[in-house]
């Protein structure tokens, strides 16, 4: 059975509406959220994706799994399993089981990730990670609006939450999206995340309902130095290359009049900024095989080692 969401939006006159109704993912449909996590550290980024899994009966409910996977969806670890209840979503993370496969914890009751018929000044019991094993803290909602996201108006909760029971310290550091869960990670109550860095530490990147996109995070929402995207602004064609075929549906090449180019890097960028496709040096002429890619409007970037790039316009049809 589908559980639908009906939020209530309350107006500055206590009125209130009904503007959506969007489903927080349930066994009859297969999401997948990818999200980046960046190391400050170092600099660098880790691509990882949170997939749902089979729902089971388990702790006397039915849970539906989720596993974090990596950037190819494999090597994947079982984080716990979820349920919905009305606007509300519960989790259970797992249990550690010595020479055996991790289990859901069945100790204790599900404890409250997320609920999106709460209101503006609401202080909520939600959990969040505290080495490995989930503890309750306090949830403020601080703001709720609406926003467009690929056609469809989400409502955007600012959450503040308090990490140490003890202090009356709170940290503006999450973002929850209806349907979609969390802005850094759609259980980061099951990761540890601390302070107001959570954002910029994880970062939703986009989700895929059934393999079809249903939603992204723009670039200009959070910015990760690590993070390779171009802009249309830095479209460029410098050495007069050309892609062929274009439109094309399984490979193409870079053709020049000059056959003395260099070897370049080469990248294909999505619409979203985001890098689907790399291959090491390439050379001009040789064919580059794009049958793993949906049907759309790409970039192909060529960059040279010692410096410079040209930007090309590819169509996958």
């Amino acid at each position: 059975m589908k559980i639908i969401f009906s939020l209530v939006l309350f107006s500055t006159f206590n009125l209130s509406q009904i503007f959506a109704q969007l489903p927080f993912p349930d066994a009859n449909s297969s999401y997948t959220w990818e999200y980046i996590i960046w190391y400050g550290w170092t600099n660098s980024c880790v691509e990882r994706i949170v997939k749902t899994g089979e729902s089971k009966s388990i702790c006397s409910g039915r849970f539906i799994e989720i596993f974090d996977c990596d950037s190819d969806g494999n090597d994947c670890y079982l984080m716990g399993g979820y349920f919905v209840q009305g606007n509300s979503v519960y989790v259970r993370n797992t249990k550690y089981n010595p020479g055996q496969p991790s289990t859901i914890n069945c100790e204790g009751n599900p404890i409250l990730m997320y609920d999106f018929g709460s209101g503006v000044g609401d202080t909520l019991q939600c959990g969040i990670s505290n080495f490995g094993t989930i503890s309750e803290r306090n949830f403020i909602v601080k703001d709720k609006v609406i926003k467009e996201n690929l056609g469809v108006n989400r409502q955007n909760m600012s959450m503040d939450y308090v990490l140490y029971p003890f202090t009356p310290i709170s940290y503006d550091a999450m973002k929850w999206i209806e349907g979609i869960g969390s802005l850094l990670h759609p259980f980061y109550s099951l990761l540890n995340c601390i302070g107001d860095n959570c954002e910029v530490e994880r970062s939703l990147d986009r989700v895929l309902k059934n393999g079809q996109l249903i939603f992204y995070t723009p670039n200009d929402d959070y910015h990760l130095p690590c993070r390779e995207t171009i802009g249309v602004v830095d479209i460029r064609n410098k050495n007069n290359l050309k892609i062929s075929p274009n439109p094309s549906s399984s490979t193409f090449q870079i053709n020049s009049p000059n056959p003395a180019q260099n070897v370049y890097n080469l990248d294909i960028v999505d619409q979203f900024g985001r890098v689907v496709l790399k291959r090491q040096g390439y050379n001009i002429g040789g064919s580059v095989d794009i049958q793993g890619l949906s049907n759309g409007l790409y970039y192909v970037r060529l960059q040279l080692e010692k410096g410079g790039f040209s930007t090309l316009k590819l169509a996958i049809n």
